[in-house]
C-alpha cells in the first residue's frame, strides 16, 4: 500500500513537472495591426505559455520600395498586469505590444516581426506586413470659411462672422460651440449663452478661423 502511494506521488510530480515545462514554451496566437497614425505603426501579438517570460519579439521595418531594414524597438512583453483606475478594472492579456515611431506620413512601410523563445515556440513565428501611415488631414477643397470671435473681441471682424456660443456639457465644463444667433440680442461681439434647445442651430464648418483678440477664448 505504501509503495502504491509513493508511486502515485512520483507520478503526480512528473506530470506537474511536464506541465510546468510545457507552460514555459510559447504558443504564438493572433497578430493585430493597430490603426496607424501619421508617424507611427502599432502591433499586438497574443500568446499562450511563456510563464518564465523569456520570449521576445524583434521588429524590423523599411519603407516600401527600399531594401535596407531598420531596427525598431522590440515589442514589450505584458500579461496579468492589473489596472485599477477608478471605474476601469482591467487585467492585461498575455501578449507582446509596441510601436515603430518617427515615420513619414502617408507612406507605405513593410514590417517584419520575429518571435523567439529558448524554450521553444509553436505556431507562426514571423509576421511580414505592409501598412500605410495616415495622411495629414487637410481642409476640404472649396469649403466654407467662418470667422469666429471670442467674447470681448474689439478688432475688425471679417465676414462671414459667427459669434461664440457656450453650450454647457456639464455645469462645471462648458464647451465652445460655433453658432448662428437665433435671438436679436446675439451678435459677433455679444455671444449668447446657448441652451440645450438652441444647440440644434450649430454650424458644421469646413474651416473655422479664430481671430486674434485681447481676450483669449476659454476652452
Amino acid at each position: 500500500m505504501k509503495q502504491k502511494i509513493i508511486q502515485t506521488l512520483l507520478g503526480g510530480l512528473l506530470i506537474s513537472s511536464s506541465m510546468t515545462f510545457a507552460a514555459e514554451s510559447t504558443v504564438a496566437g493572433e497578430f493585430i495591426i493597430e490603426p496607424p497614425t501619421l508617424l507611427s505603426l502599432g502591433f499586438e501579438w497574443l500568446i499562450d505559455g511563456d510563464d518564465n517570460r523569456n520570449a521576445s519579439v524583434s521588429v524590423e521595418y523599411r519603407q516600401a520600395g527600399t531594401v535596407e531594414w531598420q531596427q525598431g524597438p522590440p515589442l514589450l512583453r505584458i500579461g496579468n498586469e492589473r489596472i485599477n483606475e477608478n471605474a476601469l478594472q482591467y487585467v492585461t492579456p498575455a501578449m507582446f505590444a509596441g510601436s515603430v515611431f518617427d515615420l513619414q506620413a502617408d507612406t507605405r512601410y513593410v514590417a517584419r516581426l520575429t518571435m523567439s523563445d529558448p524554450d521553444g515556440i509553436s505556431g507562426q513565428t514571423e509576421r511580414l506586413v505592409s501598412v500605410t501611415t495616415r495622411a495629414e488631414p487637410m481642409p476640404a477643397a472649396g469649403g466654407n470659411v467662418y470667422h469666429a470671435y471670442p467674447p470681448g473681441y474689439e478688432g475688425e471682424m471679417l465676414e462671414p462672422a459667427l459669434p461664440v456660443c457656450w453650450a454647457p456639457i456639464t455645469p462645471a465644463t462648458p464647451a465652445p460651440i460655433i453658432s448662428i444667433p437665433t435671438r436679436p440680442e446675439c451678435s459677433p461681439a455679444i455671444p449668447c449663452w446657448c441652451t440645450r434647445d438652441s444647440i440644434k442651430t450649430t454650424v458644421t464648418a469646413t474651416r473655422v478661423v479664430w481671430a486674434p483678440s485681447q481676450v483669449a477664448p476659454t476652452f
